[in-house]
């Protein structure tokens, strides 16, 4: 599995770079937003960081970003 380590917002920009198509959705009532680089995607395995971000895989590679507590991030 490729090595990922998310710290803030900013070090997702490679991600956000790297594919050319991006869906965003934010649910307000869960305080939760969920970013995919393919759509659709089928996650095979997920890894929750120390920061609540939830990084989603498929074959090993990157597929989806989810936020816990997003409003909570600033930019």
């Amino acid at each position: 599995m490729e090595t990922t380590e998310i710290t803030t917002i900013r070090s997702m920009v490679p991600y956000f770079i790297k594919h050319k198509n991006l869906w965003v959705d934010y649910d307000e009532a869960a305080d939760v937003l969920y970013v995919h680089f393919k759509k659709p995607n089928r996650a095979d395995n997920s890894v929750m960081e120390d920061d609540q971000t939830i990084l989603r895989y498929e074959d090993n590679k990157v597929v989806g970003i989810t936020l816990l507590h997003a409003s909570k991030f600033v930019i």
